[in-house]
């Protein structure tokens, strides 16, 4: 869903030259929900992606698995993102105002529950120089929250079976030395 907000007080003007398209993500585990934001920023803009630190992470759920620095150096890396900056808490205000993106891409899982205010608080800010918001239908199954658990249950592969896979990636043993022939 696009919600387009009206412009309020903030002349046109004072906007990038370059549309920007802002999105926020923890991205600790890549999935293709993640993929599909940055396709859909993509369509609108240079993508910038406001990484959530892992104090920022760890404020509302389990800390990552991989920290700030190595999550960042991923996302740098992925086809169709411009910019990676930090996302010091939930709030959007800072990186928001900083930027002033024309559009904010955010799947529509936080149209109910406990992400409702921080929505509220993001089409406001738009609002002040005429952004867009765009909610794709959330990636139903697809977090790296979940990811974490599934493996965590069930993990997808044995310690046997993981190790009968690696010893045939091995390289085979020399042959042992063998008595000496004689002509």
């Amino acid at each position: 869903m696009i919600t387009k907000v009206k412009h309020s007080s903030v002349e046109m003007e004072n906007r990038h030259p370059k549309d920007l398209a802002y999105a926020a993500m923890c991205a600790d585990l890549i999935h293709p929900g993640h993929l599909n934001i940055i396709r859909i920023a993509r369509e609108h803009g240079s993508v910038i992606i406001g990484l959530l630190t892992d104090e920022a992470i760890a404020s509302y759920k389990a800390p990552p698995v991989l920290p700030f620095a190595q999550r960042k150096l991923i996302v740098e890396n992925l086809k169709g993102v411009s910019a990676v900056i930090p996302q010091e808490s939930l709030d959007y205000t800072q990186n928001l105002r900083r930027l002033r993106p024309t559009v904010v891409v955010h799947g529509d899982d936080w149209r109910a529950g406990p992400q409702t205010l921080i929505r509220a608080q993001v089409i406001n800010l738009l609002g002040e120089w005429g952004g867009t918001l765009i909610e794709p239908p959330y990636s139903s199954g697809m977090s790296s929250t979940g990811i974490r658990q599934r493996i965590a249950q069930d993990p997808p592969i044995s310690t046997a079976i993981y190790q009968e896979l690696s010893n045939r990636h091995q390289p085979a043993a020399p042959p042992a030395p063998g008595p000496a022939l004689s002509s």
